[in-house]
């Protein structure tokens, strides 16, 4: 199975349904209507996901990530470099909600 099709079956509804609203736009088209297909596939309708979205939204109770409550992260390393003809590099580290994309990183989490 490709890798967007792997992702996307490993979302509960409630990921899915923050992907729809804070990532559908920010992917190619062919990568919206997939992730479209599995929420029809899934049988989830608008108002039903547009529901998971504001149960979970910034819950104060939520264990993973504030925004959704997910426990899926993504964690990026990207190196840096001190401009041209500067030596050495560092490397950031960032870590989102695989499902959002909302950063972690700034809010005190210890990401390395």
């Amino acid at each position: 199975m490709p890798y967007a099709e792997d992702f996307l079956s490993s979302l509960e509804d409630y990921e899915l349904a923050f992907l729809r609203k804070y990532k559908l736009k920010s992917y190619l088209k062919p990568t919206q209507e997939k992730i479209r297909e599995e929420i029809r596939k899934r049988r989830l309708l608008d108002r039903e996901l547009d529901r998971m979205v504001e149960s979970r939204e910034h819950n104060p109770n939520n264990t993973g990530c504030p925004r959704c409550d997910s426990k899926k992260m993504r964690r990026d390393q990207i190196d840096i470099a001190n401009g041209a003809g500067g030596s050495g590099s560092k490397i950031a580290f960032a870590a989102a909600a695989a499902s959002t994309g909302y950063d972690l990183t700034s809010k005190g989490e210890k990401v390395i």
